[in-house]
């Protein structure tokens, strides 16, 4: 038989390890639960893309308003009615991803700016001093296979009619 030398430090460590073991499967639950969500399920939505770059004469003013060859113009859930003139001027490409993947496609990239006192003015001394400006039009652009553009510009078909896309062709400016 094991005897127990000192039973405070042996109880202070068997409660040490049956705290971690209640963490550990806290956590583990939480995070099933989290994704069980439905905005965390993906679900398929269609995308209208650009295909060909924007260009503004300005480069600043280019990058922070013009749209580019793969970037979302606008998404939806799956069976949106599209007019013809988004048929025949954009891509239509249908998506399996989260309620969050989808919301970021369509979000400007942006970055912090400190700004001059002397803009805020005196009386607003106790105003921020930081705000969002734009950067780029879009954050996320969607990385599509090649596809014949002449024939899409003349036949007016989908290139990609029938297929789901995964978040795998999302890509990080």
């Amino acid at each position: 038989m094991i005897q127990i030398v000192n039973k405070k430090k042996f109880l202070l460590v068997i409660i040490i390890i049956a705290a971690i073991f209640a963490a550990v499967i806290f956590a583990i639950t939480a995070k099933v639960k989290e994704d069980k969500k439905p905005e965390n399920q993906p679900q398929i939505y269609e995308a209208l893309v650009n295909i060909v770059d924007e260009k503004a004469s300005d480069p600043v003013e280019d990058a922070r308003s013009s749209l580019k060859k793969g970037d979302v113009i606008a998404i939806f859930s799956e069976g949106h009615v599209w007019s013809d003139t988004e048929k025949n001027s954009y891509l239509i490409i249908k998506l399996k991803i989260t309620e969050k993947e989808m919301k970021e496609l369509t979000m400007a990239k942006t970055q912090k700016v400190e700004i001059k006192k002397s803009e805020i003015g005196q009386e607003n001394d106790k105003m921020e001093r930081t705000e969002e400006e734009t950067i780029l039009a879009r954050q996320y652009k969607l990385n599509l296979p090649e596809f014949d553009t002449k024939k899409f510009w003349s036949d007016h078909q989908q290139p990609f009619a029938g297929q789901i896309f995964d978040q795998e062709i999302i890509e990080k400016k």
